[in-house]
């Protein structure tokens, strides 16, 4: 199903993100296992129907988590501006 791909990717792109600072990073990686987490789901979504609704939650918070994140410099800039 597509929300269990969209969940699948999401913990991909959150271990990427978080990995790429360093030294939390590495001890993120240790602690997040999103190889680990995304073959969890995988086997959920063959064994049969499953509801998305929380697969399609987990991923608008992660997306609206973003945004937040990429709002506070902005902001920042806007009103550096000024």
């Amino acid at each position: 199903p597509q929300a269990a791909l969209a969940r699948m990717m999401t913990n991909v792109a959150i271990d990427s993100l978080v990995g790429m600072i360093p030294f939390v990073g590495d001890l993120f990686d240790f602690v997040w296992k999103a190889n680990t987490k995304n073959l969890e789901i995988y086997r959920q979504a063959m064994a049969g129907p499953r509801s998305t609704t929380k697969d399609w939650a987990y991923v608008a918070v992660f997306v609206v988590g973003v945004f937040l994140l990429l709002a506070i410099p902005v902001s920042i800039g806007i009103l550096l501006l000024m």
